[in-house]
Protein backbone atom coordinates (compact mmCIF):
# COMPACT_ATOMS: atom_id res chain seq x y z
CA UNK A 1 0.00 0.00 0.00
CA UNK A 2 1.12 3.33 -0.96
CA UNK A 3 -1.22 5.58 1.08
CA UNK A 4 -2.46 9.48 -0.50
CA UNK A 5 -0.32 11.83 0.61
CA UNK A 6 2.43 9.72 2.41
CA UNK A 7 6.05 8.80 0.87
CA UNK A 8 5.94 5.97 2.26
CA UNK A 9 5.24 2.15 1.44
CA UNK A 10 3.32 -0.48 3.90
CA UNK A 11 3.28 -3.90 3.47
CA UNK A 12 -0.38 -4.14 5.26
CA UNK A 13 -1.97 -7.61 6.86
CA UNK A 14 -5.54 -7.38 7.02
CA UNK A 15 -8.23 -9.63 9.05
CA UNK A 16 -11.02 -10.00 6.40
CA UNK A 17 -13.05 -11.03 9.38
CA UNK A 18 -12.66 -7.86 11.35
CA UNK A 19 -11.49 -5.17 8.64
CA UNK A 20 -8.35 -4.80 10.87
CA UNK A 21 -5.05 -4.20 9.07
CA UNK A 22 -1.56 -4.02 10.45
CA UNK A 23 1.66 -2.64 8.80
CA UNK A 24 4.31 -5.22 9.23
CA UNK A 25 7.34 -3.05 6.96
CA UNK A 26 7.48 0.49 5.94
CA UNK A 27 10.08 1.52 3.30
CA UNK A 28 10.11 4.57 1.93
CA UNK A 29 11.00 3.10 -1.12
CA UNK A 30 8.63 0.52 -3.14
CA UNK A 31 7.96 -2.93 -1.56
CA UNK A 32 6.53 -4.98 -4.15
CA UNK A 33 5.76 -8.39 -5.12
CA UNK A 34 4.57 -9.60 -1.58
CA UNK A 35 4.14 -13.44 -0.67
CA UNK A 36 3.26 -15.59 2.04
CA UNK A 37 5.71 -18.57 2.87
CA UNK A 38 3.90 -22.35 2.88
CA UNK A 39 3.70 -22.02 7.02
CA UNK A 40 2.02 -18.81 7.14
CA UNK A 41 4.92 -17.71 9.29
CA UNK A 42 7.13 -15.64 6.75
CA UNK A 43 6.33 -12.50 3.76
CA UNK A 44 8.78 -12.56 1.17
CA UNK A 45 8.72 -9.07 -0.56
CA UNK A 46 10.88 -7.37 -3.17
CA UNK A 47 12.36 -4.11 -1.73
CA UNK A 48 13.97 -1.43 -4.45
CA UNK A 49 16.45 0.30 -2.31
CA UNK A 50 19.12 2.27 -3.50
CA UNK A 51 21.63 -0.81 -4.70
CA UNK A 52 19.19 -2.28 -6.96
CA UNK A 53 16.27 -4.97 -6.18
CA UNK A 54 16.38 -7.69 -3.94
CA UNK A 55 14.37 -10.38 -2.19
CA UNK A 56 13.81 -10.10 1.23
CA UNK A 57 11.82 -11.92 4.02
CA UNK A 58 9.98 -10.66 7.35
CA UNK A 59 8.35 -12.34 10.23
CA UNK A 60 4.34 -12.26 9.70
CA UNK A 61 4.73 -9.87 13.02
CA UNK A 62 7.17 -7.61 11.43
CA UNK A 63 10.24 -9.14 13.31
CA UNK A 64 13.39 -10.71 11.68
CA UNK A 65 13.95 -8.63 8.64
CA UNK A 66 16.62 -10.01 6.35
CA UNK A 67 17.88 -10.27 3.07
CA UNK A 68 17.88 -13.26 0.71
CA UNK A 69 19.02 -12.37 -2.24
CA UNK A 70 22.50 -10.70 -3.35
CA UNK A 71 22.58 -6.75 -3.76
CA UNK A 72 21.70 -5.66 -7.16
CA UNK A 73 19.95 -8.78 -8.28
CA UNK A 74 17.04 -8.46 -10.32
CA UNK A 75 14.74 -11.01 -9.02
CA UNK A 76 11.71 -12.70 -10.23
CA UNK A 77 9.71 -12.50 -7.57
CA UNK A 78 9.30 -13.72 -4.52
CA UNK A 79 7.27 -17.26 -5.17
CA UNK A 80 10.50 -18.15 -6.92
CA UNK A 81 12.57 -17.82 -3.73
CA UNK A 82 10.37 -20.74 -1.87
CA UNK A 83 12.74 -23.11 -4.36
CA UNK A 84 15.46 -22.11 -2.33
CA UNK A 85 16.05 -23.71 0.84
CA UNK A 86 18.14 -20.94 2.08
CA UNK A 87 15.62 -18.65 2.85
CA UNK A 88 14.67 -20.70 6.31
Amino acid sequence: AYPSGTTRWSLLVIDLATGGRASILADSLPLLRPAWSPDGATVLVTRALGDGMSVWAVAADGTRLRRLTPVQSNPAGPTATYAFASWR
